[in-house]
């Protein structure tokens, strides 16, 4: 009888004790509190580490002392407190929303510390914290807030590890940003930072010599961007994908030339319509910047491949109009010359 009163008394001190200890914790906590506000950070960690020895997993006091470490830009350790923290109080918008920023301005600092793939790894923790995101909109808040920061975030941080040199790893990064479609596809400040992330990727790709796939890039980049945001990008853009399938037109018209192909004319003729899209871009260029020369010379020399010698010989006239004072300018006359010539033995 004996043994089993002993083992009832065990199994109530059992439940009873947690119960102890978290309110011990607690306590200790609010006086950790009053000292944190007043940023007194010495007295507060005394505190907290009383509260924490009560209980090594009371959320507020992990987060508190994190807290403590962010400000005094010990980043591991608040890392570790306000990651579990994060994780165990997920009903609390401001803790996600510290969470957050934490993560923003430590991936930001791991990689002015030259420690790169730290730094990806824990940019990839923004991901994971749809805790955030889903309490926005259970509360009826904004919630774009949490995703325009999240998208702002990771695009930053591809920038500065493209300017630190780290190239395949800020492509990693927009890749994170591109794959997330929940973040931007309803929001259209988040979608400017998916679309500059598309470009850069782009960019980034054809860098890799990729070239293929950088194309991709940029046709999804011109084909999303509706309202035709950031001018500069978009002319960029299409100047990249007209002059590389020009580039690849004038290799094959050089490769026929030297076999002496007979049918050179009508083969680059054909292949020259089969990219329409090369006349499209570049008269979307003009529209948006008319005084870019080196545009108009493509688009004269598309249409001469294209056999459309009146089209070509009207911008080989507006070079000579448009830019008088151009070094060019006599080998305009010359061209503009030479097509109407072949137009009238068409």
């Amino acid at each position: 009888m004996k043994k089993i009163i002993s083992i009832i008394l065990i199994l109530i001190l059992s439940y009873l004790l947690p119960a102890v200890n978290i309110k011990k914790a607690e306590k200790y906590y609010k006086k950790a509190e009053k000292y944190y506000l007043k940023k007194n950070y010495s007295k507060a960690e005394k505190f907290l580490k009383e509260s924490l020895k009560e209980d090594p997993n009371y959320p507020q006091s992990l987060f508190l002392r994190g807290n403590i470490y962010y400000r005094q830009k010990n980043y591991s350790l608040a890392y570790k407190d306000l990651k579990k923290a994060n994780e165990m109080l997920t009903n609390q918008n401001s803790v996600h929303a510290v969470y957050l920023q934490f993560i923003k301005n430590y991936s930001s600092y791991l990689v002015e510390k030259e420690n790169y793939l730290k730094a990806k790894e824990i940019a990839k923790e923004m991901l994971k914290n749809k805790n955030y995101i889903n309490l926005l909109i259970k509360e009826g808040n904004n919630f774009m807030k949490g995703s325009k920061f999240i998208t702002l975030s990771l695009y930053s941080l591809g920038i500065l590890l493209e300017n630190k040199g780290q190239l395949p790893l800020s492509f990693e990064i927009y890749s994170m940003l591109i794959r997330n479609k929940y973040l931007w596809d309803n929001d259209s400040k988040a979608k400017d930072f998916y679309l500059n992330s598309l470009y850069r990727s782009g960019l980034l790709k054809i860098k890799f010599k990729d070239i293929g796939k950088g194309e991709e890039f940029l046709t999804k980049f011109l084909k999303e961007n509706k309202k035709e945001r950031n001018k500069e990008q978009l002319i960029r853009a299409m100047i990249i994908l007209a002059d590389n399938k020009l580039i690849e037109i004038r290799n094959e018209l050089n490769k026929l030339n030297s076999q002496n192909d007979e049918n050179i004319k009508t083969k680059i003729k054909e292949l020259s319509k089969q990219n329409k899209f090369i006349e499209e871009y570049y008269q979307k260029i003009l529209s948006l910047n008319p005084k870019m020369e080196i545009v108009y010379q493509n688009l004269a020399t598309y249409y001469y491949w294209s056999e459309e010698y009146k089209k070509s010989a009207q911008i080989y006239e507006e070079l000579i109009k448009k830019f008088p004072n151009s070094k060019n300018k006599e080998s305009y006359i010359k061209s503009k010359k030479i097509v109407m010539n072949e137009e009238n033995e068409l």
